[in-house]
């Protein structure tokens, strides 16, 4: 089994983007694919000090509608997405 080199709590934490500028961000576009929405939320708020969109997703299906749509500038990907969520 793979193990997360960190917990979702401590990526949470990592992207407070406290040592990058707004001005590094703007324009930029996030797409957060994950199947926990309390995860999701708290991943998000990591850039609410940043002019950045950010567009969160539940599965692997409504990732691809996004990037075929609008290919964000990043992705963060749960790595262990549920069955229902790859879908």
């Amino acid at each position: 089994m793979i193990r997360p080199a960190y917990t979702a709590s401590e990526a949470a934490n990592l992207l407070r983007i406290s040592t990058m500028s707004n001005a590094s961000l703007a324009g930029c576009s996030i797409l957060i694919c994950e199947d926990e929405p309390l995860i999701a939320i708290d991943i998000a708020d990591a850039f609410s000090n940043v002019r950045v969109r950010v567009v969160t997703v539940r599965s692997l299906a409504q990732a691809f509608i996004v990037i075929e749509d609008d290919a964000p500038s990043a992705v963060i990907l749960d790595h262990a997405l549920s069955s229902s969520a790859i879908a």
